[in-house]
């Protein structure tokens, strides 16, 4: 899938292409990557109706006997489903972003879909129906005319107590249509903003701030004064702050479950945290540093426990191949040899199924990326092993340069050549050599 974005904040024109299993997002400050980011989220995340299909044609209906299955209807209706994102996620901008009206009334929003996608979306449907009989699903014409059209059911399994039935179900076309789209072709989408260490220690205080909130305003004896109260006491946010902070309140929920890359989640603690993350009786988010068997709040911990803490708890309690995780600034706070590590962590993730999203100022970041694509290499296998043995790299962190996407966000946004030995980011790669050169003539200038 190719996003073009059109006058979104900073961002005069972008186009990402999200086909890419890591997207990064590099550029000096207040130059467009967190809108890039959000608006990505905002995509992925189809918190808007995707709608706007038309209905199947008399042709359609009568080469196939008055039914049409999923995959015909969703490969034949390819641009339909491209427009409909597009304008769906144009609407949904300013509730995203909590903006004000008239923000982005000059946006424009293109999605487009590739071939890949289309047949992965189609044969992932129908590996589905196999495993899910509940989901055999056919559009089928209601009525001599045609005009009215549902979408026909049919169940084929046990119900709850174990007995085998047959069955037809029928139900409004669009909702449905709507949830498989969903489904099959976007991705559940998680993010980390750049605020994450302050929701982590204030997300407690802000939900009981909005539980006083509604106390006060319930208790109001009319409706205007209710509006002005709630305008003078809340604050907007963005709708990933927002969802990041519904996250954090809900931890005694997500940690009742295990997922498949909890492993990880564990190797951030071991290398990087040196303790353990917990949730309390509480919800409330309790760290053990390694050889006690303390407890203590999120609140008294270092900053690097602060920062970290989100991707640990969705790893281990919410992570699953096929998801899309943006992180903003995974270098927040963390000293170079733990964002190298961090580096080796997201490419993990990328091999494991999950598509990857960062934006980063970090040159130890990049510089380490380019080093695991370097080493995926074919036709050097003992050179390889060797250089992997030496400096502790592993076969689940190395990267497939063909897999990896790089931004450079400037005056413009401009895709960077990402080739076998990786890719330069040129604004990072200048001031370095600015710092040395001037490094070096102030110390033999003065000190030699």
């Amino acid at each position: 899938m190719k996003l073009t974005l059109e006058n979104i904040g900073k961002v005069k024109h972008a186009e990402i292409d999200l086909s890419k299993d890591l997207i990064v997002l590099c550029g000096p400050n207040n130059t467009g990557k967190t809108y890039v980011a959000y608006s990505v989220y905002g995509l992925f995340g189809a918190n808007y109706q995707i709608n706007g299909f038309s209905t199947p044609t008399e042709s359609e209906l009568s080469a196939s006997n008055g039914e049409i299955s999923f995959a015909n209807f969703f490969g034949s209706r390819r641009n339909e489903v491209e427009i409909a994102l597009s304008k769906g996620l144009s609407k949904s901008l300013i509730g995203l972003f909590a903006a004000n009206s008239g923000t982005f009334d000059n946006a424009l929003i293109s999605v487009e879909i590739c071939d890949d996608e289309i047949r992965n979306s189609v044969s992932g449907f129908d590996e589905s129906l196999v495993d899910d009989p509940y989901r055999t699903i056919l559009f089928a014409r209601k009525g001599i005319t045609g005009a009215h059209w549902d979408i026909e059911m049919f169940f084929d399994g046990e119900d709850e107590e174990g007995r085998p039935f047959i069955g037809r179900n029928s139900s409004p076309a669009g909702p449905v249509l709507e949830q498989m789209i969903k489904e099959e072709l976007l991705r559940k989408t998680y993010i980390d903003p750049a605020e994450r260490i302050a929701i982590n220690v204030f997300s407690k205080e802000l939900a009981e701030r909005r539980t006083r909130l509604v106390d006060e305003l319930l208790d109001l004896p009319d409706d205007h004064r209710r509006t002005e109260l709630m305008k003078s006491r809340t604050s907007r946010y963005p709708v990933p702050i927002r969802e990041s902070i519904y996250a954090a309140n809900r931890l005694d929920v997500i940690q009742k479950q295990i997922g498949p890359l909890s492993l990880i989640a564990n190797d951030i603690e071991e290398l990087i945290l040196f303790g353990k993350l917990s949730v309390g009786e509480f919800g409330e988010v309790l760290f053990s540093p390694h050889g006690t068997d303390s407890k203590i709040g999120i609140h008294m911990t270092g900053s690097v426990v602060k920062a970290l803490a989100n991707i640990v708890f969705y790893l281990r309690h919410q992570a699953r191949p096929g998801d899309f995780y943006i992180i903003d600034e995974p270098e927040l706070t963390l000293h170079p040899d733990n964002q190298r590590k961090m580096a080796r962590i997201l490419a993990r993730m990328v091999n494991a199924g999950i598509k990857v999203m960062m934006s980063t100022h970090s040159d130890y970041i990049i510089r380490e990326l380019n080093n695991l694509m370097m080493l995926k290499v074919d036709g050097q296998e003992a050179t390889v092993e060797k250089l992997m043995v030496e400096y502790g790299y592993k076969t689940e962190e190395l990267l497939d340069f063909k897999k990896v996407g790089a931004y450079l966000f400037k005056e413009d946004v401009s895709a960077l050549e990402v080739n076998e030995t990786g890719f330069e980011v040129s604004t990072i790669d200048d001031e370095i050599n600015s710092l040395n050169n001037s490094s070096a003539e102030i110390y033999f200038k003065l000190h030699d």
